[in-house]
């Protein structure tokens, strides 16, 4: 491979990481008090199951949004 063909490729992988980034970003930002809700939880006071345990609830609260946003890098890798 030649040195422009490197940097052809260069290129693509950071366009791609750009484009990935950019729609993470778009994603936490719409989401962003699902996402305080999932990180605040064990700071509440009735949290007591185990930090290798996700509470039901909380699982069956955000499963939506956590397929939502595999499906959205899947199909951008």
């Amino acid at each position: 491979m030649t040195f422009g063909g490197h940097l052809e490729v260069l290129r693509r992988m950071l366009f791609r990481i750009i484009a990935v980034a950019g729609t993470l970003s778009v994603i936490v930002f719409t989401c962003k008090e699902t996402i305080w809700g999932i990180l605040l939880t064990p700071s509440e006071c009735g949290f007591t199951t185990p930090h290798h345990k996700i509470s039901s609830q909380l699982l069956a609260k955000y499963r939506k949004h956590a397929l939502i946003v595999i499906m959205i890098v899947a199909a951008i890798l």
